[in-house]
C-alpha cells in the first residue's frame, strides 16, 4: 500500500524522535505499530501518578493521559507534583482502564503499565484486570495495546523456564496475558525487555505511594488477530480415543488428525494403544491446538475439537469410543515446549 506524502512525513518525523532516545522509550515513540500502521494517537491508561505521561510528553510524545483518581485524589495520594503533571498534561482523571468509556477517538497506541489490582499477590484479579483492559481497550485498525509486566507475570512463551513442570508451575503462578489476549480477539505480537525510563511507584490503600524497581520486566505488544503474528499463545490438549484393527500406521493417523484440525493443530502423538478382552484393538491419539497465525480461545479450540472428532471416522474409517467423545478440550496450557 502506498501512503500518501503527508503520512510519510510523519513517520519520517516520528522516526527522527525515535532515534534520539533509547530503548523502551523509543518504543513508545516508534512511528508505527507492530501491526505497520502509523502510530498518530497515543493513549495511557492508568498511569497513577503521571510520571509515564510525563516522560513521554517531556520526549516529545503527544499524549492523551489518563488516571483511575481525580485530581483530588492524585493530590491527596502523591502530593503535589502529581497534581502539578495533572494540569500540565491536561489529564482526563476518573477513568477507569477496564472501562475507559468515550475518549473522544480510537488510539494508534495504548499503553498500560505495571498493572496491579488491589490485594496482595491476587493472581486470579489481576488475570482478570488483564482480561478487562483487553477488551476495553480502545484501538483504532492496526492499533497495538503496550502492557509493561514485571518479569514472570506476562507467562509468555520468552519468560518461561525449560522443562515440562518447571515450565508448567511458571505459568499457574503468572497472569496469563496469552489468555487475556486471545480471549478478546488479540495476540501477543512482540515481547521485549522493558528498561525503565521514569520512576514508578505503587499505591495501596490509604497509605503512602511507594517507589517500586522492575524486575527484569517484559514489554508486550499485543495487537489484533490477523494483522500480525503471535509469538506466544496458549495451548490446548484433546485425546482422540477410537477402535480399529488396521491404525498402526502413526505417521497416516497423525496426518489424518491434523488434517482435521484444519492447520492448527500443533502436535499429534500416540498416547496409547491396547487389545481389549473382546479381541478390540483400541487406539489413543493425543492433538496439541496452538497457532501462532490467529487468536485461539478456548471455545474455538473445542470447536476444532468437537470438527476432529466428527470427521475422523471418515477420514481413517474407524469408530470412536463414543464414551471418550464430548470432553472438552484442556484448560489453556502455555505455548509448547520446542
Amino acid at each position: 500500500m502506498k501512503l500518501p506524502h503527508r503520512s510519510l512525513r510523519f513517520l519520517a518525523a516520528c522516526a527522527r524522535t525515535a532515534a534520539a532516545l533509547s530503548s523502551t522509550l523509543a518504543r513508545y515513540a516508534a512511528p508505527a505499530t507492530v501491526c505497520g500502521a502509523p502510530s498518530r494517537r497515543v493513549l495511557c491508561l492508568g498511569d497513577g501518578d503521571l510520571s509515564c505521561s510525563a516522560a513521554l510528553a517531556d520526549a516529545g510524545i503527544e499524549v492523551t493521559a489518563t488516571t483511575l483518581d481525580t485530581r483530588d485524589d492524585l493530590h491527596r495520594k502523591y502530593g503535589e507534583e502529581a497534581a502539578a503533571r495533572f494540569d500540565r498534561l491536561g489529564a482526563i482523571g476518573g477513568v477507569d482502564a477496564t472501562a475507559p468509556g468515550d475518549l473522544g477517538a480510537a488510539f494508534d497506541r495504548v499503553i498500560f503499565n505495571f498493572p496491579h489490582a488491589p490485594g496482595k499477590q491476587n493472581i486470579r484479579r489481576n488475570r482478570e484486570l488483564l482480561h478487562a483492559v483487553c477488551g476495553a481497550a480502545p484501538l483504532a485498525p492496526g492499533g497495538e495495546l503496550l502492557v509493561a509486566l514485571d518479569g514472570g507475570q506476562g507467562g509468555c512463551a520468552g519468560e518461561l523456564p525449560q522443562g515440562q513442570q518447571a515450565r508448567r508451575e511458571a505459568w499457574n503462578r503468572s497472569w496469563q496475558l496469552d489468555i487475556a489476549a486471545a480471549e478478546n480477539g488479540l495476540v501477543v505480537a512482540e515481547a521485549t525487555p522493558f528498561e525503565p525510563f521514569y520512576g514508578t511507584r505503587g499505591h495501596r490503600g490509604e497509605g503512602k505511594a511507594r517507589a517500586f524497581e522492575p524486575r527484569s520486566a517484559i514489554l508486550h505488544a499485543l495487537a489484533r488477530t490477523g494483522t500480525a503474528a503471535a509469538v506466544s499463545a496458549p495451548s490446548y490438549v484433546f485425546e482422540v480415543q477410537f477402535f480399529s484393527d488396521n491404525a498402526d500406521d502413526d505417521e497416516a493417523v497423525c496426518a489424518a488428525l491434523a488434517r482435521a484440525a484444519g492447520g492448527l493443530a500443533h502436535a499429534v502423538r500416540r498416547a496409547d494403544r491396547y487389545e481389549r478382552a473382546d479381541g478390540r484393538v483400541s487406539h489413543a491419539f493425543e492433538v496439541t491446538l496452538a497457532t501462532r497465525d490467529a487468536c485461539l480461545p478456548r471455545s474455538k479450540a473445542d470447536i476444532v475439537r468437537q470438527t476432529v472428532e466428527t470427521e475422523i471416522e471418515a477420514l481413517l474409517n474407524v469408530r470412536l469410543r463414543t464414551e471418550k467423545t464430548g470432553r472438552l478440550v484442556s484448560k489453556p496450557l502455555p505455548w509448547p515446549e520446542s
